[in-house]
């Protein structure tokens, strides 16, 4: 996995690795010119006032968004055999990657945002 954060930019890019994700120990599906593909996860939050009740409250929203996203689009390469009966599952895991990313105050008014939404 490749983890690049901004905090002149503030936002936050992922690039995971097919498998990489879910720790099954597959080899990821190469590309035409022998790379292999990275489905990147991009998460801007240069637009929100973290300090606000709000913008904690999208934050936490814009990452649900971007995790479903993400799994919408490259879910069959990433989820597990065993775990594509769970539809939660890889939602649920690709949120877990963004906020192991997040830089410390954002991952924290994030927090704030989903115990206490409007506080």
């Amino acid at each position: 996995m490749f983890i690049h954060s901004s905090d002149r930019a503030r936002s936050l890019c992922l690039a995971i690795a097919a498998g990489a994700l879910f720790n099954i120990g597959a080899a990821p599906l190469a590309m035409a010119d022998g790379r292999d593909p990275l489905p990147e996860i991009r998460l801007t939050y240069s637009d929100l006032s973290l300090g606000s009740p709000a913008d904690r409250q999208a934050l936490v929203e814009r990452v649900q968004s971007v995790a479903k996203d993400h799994c919408a689009r490259f879910g069959p390469l990433i989820v597990p055999y065993e775990r594509r009966l769970q539809p939660r599952y890889c939602v649920v895991a690709v949120r877990g990657e963004i906020l192991r990313a997040m830089p410390r105050d954002v991952r924290a008014a994030y927090d704030l945002g989903r115990s206490r939404p409007g506080s």
